[in-house]
């Protein structure tokens, strides 16, 4: 049916710090997304990253029910159908960093749900869809994770722009500390325009 949010649980293990490698791919053209739960507890507590085919991704925390948008929809590239794309979530602590084929494409802070399940999970927006997952890899040993999440915050470089659209996108949502944060990095590796520096 149309409009429907839904996921497949792996019951068996619970994470707390983890890195999520995972390879996805849309099957046609109707307008859907697809990403993953995580540190789910039950059907009503939970975050989850979704990533549009159209070029956008999400992220939420979901507690008791009551969803809080921790990044609202932000632009990222586009996934054609047909075509896998990579998906990687580093979560460590209270810090979740996001990557799409390798490139970096945004960053939360938030300690409102400590550890659960993973699912993967998908979103149709018209009346039905098709997603494939064609391949995760989840690391939880913590010498990885910590290699893993010292390599994101301190090796892989981030394009500035991204992190002026995603200051954009805090911004809109009323995340003005957050906001500040993602223009002063961005502004440590390029020059800003006259609007950055306004924003």
């Amino acid at each position: 049916r149309p409009q429907v949010f839904a996921w497949t649980d792996n019951p068996n293990d619970k994470f707390r710090d983890f890195v999520l490698s995972a390879e996805i791919r849309f099957s046609d053209e109707s307008p859907c997304a697809a990403g993953f739960l995580f540190r789910k507890s039950d059907d009503h507590t939970f975050y989850y990253l979704l990533v549009g085919q159209e070029g956008r991704f999400r992220f939420d925390s979901v507690v008791n029910g009551s969803p809080i948008p921790l990044v609202a929809w932000t632009e990222c590239p586009a996934c054609p159908a047909g075509e896998p794309f990579g998906i990687r979530v580093v979560a460590r602590g209270e810090s979740f960093t996001f990557y799409q084929n390798e490139e970096w494409i945004g960053e939360a802070v938030d300690s409102s749900i400590i550890s659960g399940g993973i699912a993967f999970a998908a979103q149709n927006y018209g009346d039905s869809c098709e997603v494939s997952l064609t391949s995760i890899a989840v690391e939880s040993r913590p010498f990885e994770v910590e290699a893993g999440y010292y390599r994101s915050n301190n090796y892989i470089p981030v394009d500035p722009d991204r992190r002026i659209i995603i200051a954009r996108t805090f911004f809109r949502m009323g995340q003005f500390a957050e906001s500040g944060v993602q223009v002063r990095r961005a502004a440590a590796d390029r020059e800003l325009t006259s609007d950055e520096h306004f924003l």
